[in-house]
């Protein structure tokens, strides 16, 4: 939020300067100048913040990974994340979510449909600092890639298992000495057709030997986001379905529990399939 505010307080000031120092002030159109001026502007500062992090991101060695993450990259995908979705015109909706405590780590389990998933999740999730588990390709989009190498974002390689193995123990520490919050989706990839598919039951490795409760979390509309910027708000779901404790996952394997997780998220999508673009608005 920090950012959002900041950013619309600039707006309205500029505006205002623009009001008392120049000859607009004697029109009859200035009130409706204003208030375009201010969004207009407030967008503007955003995307000046955008180009600040882009020029971070041109320094930062992307193909070396962070062995402890920036807190300025932290703090900054905390409240960065948020004002993206503000000025993507995102209309999050969250629930569910004041059952997880900051004093206990937990794998973040969701569907993944969008590369705004992890963005509006991270607005959802507030001030909880989480790592996310990424394909490398993501670490090579401009600015992005920068942030969330510094942030300690984990790449993870579907074709080399050590890494991929690497990566999996990297992530269960974290949340073994109770760190960061890790998110994954299981899918592996986006879903081209919106639709759930399989998980990579390997994925669950994480929170079994992190020790760890998983919250399940299903996601819906990121998808049209992008088709409908910037002319329509996109109401996005976002809802923890559930939280289950790791007593409830010690001894069974990674299968049955990929399998537990597909279901509450396929029931949860199929429950809510009103809510989605899909089917709601043609």
């Amino acid at each position: 939020m920090f950012i959002i505010i900041l950013t619309i307080l600039l707006g309205i000031g500029t505006s205002l300067a623009i009001y008392f120092l120049t000859p607009l002030s004697q029109s009859p159109w200035f009130l409706f100048l204003l208030l375009v001026m201010i969004p207009l502007l407030s967008a503007l500062y955003f995307g000046l913040y955008l180009v600040y992090i882009l020029i971070v991101s041109l320094f930062v060695k992307k193909e070396k990974e962070r062995e402890k993450p920036s807190n300025w990259a932290l703090w900054t995908l905390r409240h960065g994340a948020p004002a993206l979705s503000f000025y993507s015109l995102v209309n999050l909706k969250a629930t569910g979510f004041e059952k997880l405590s900051d004093d206990k780590k937990v794998m973040i389990v969701s569907n993944h449909l969008s590369n705004f998933d992890q963005i509006c999740l991270i607005g959802a999730l507030k001030q909880q600092n989480t790592i996310f588990i990424s394909k490398h390709g993501n670490f090579h989009i401009p600015a992005c890639g920068g942030l969330i190498t510094l942030a300690g974002y984990i790449p993870l390689s579907r074709d080399d298992a050590f890494q991929a193995a690497r990566a999996i123990r990297k992530a269960s520490n974290y949340l073994k000495n109770n760190e960061y919050n890790i998110g994954i989706c299981p899918e592996g990839t986006r879903s081209k057709d919106h639709e759930l598919h399989d998980f990579h039951a390997g994925s669950f490795k994480i929170a079994v030997w992190g020790e760890s409760d998983i919250a399940v979390v299903g996601i819906q509309n990121t998808w049209c986001i992008a088709k409908r910027w910037p002319f329509r708000i996109t109401t996005v779901y976002i809802d923890l379905i559930e939280v289950i404790p790791y007593e409830d996952i010690k001894g069974k394997n990674t299968t049955e529990i990929s399998d537990y997780v597909h279901k509450k998220i396929e029931d949860y999508l199929l429950e809510n399939k009103n809510r989605d673009y899909r089917y709601k608005h043609k």
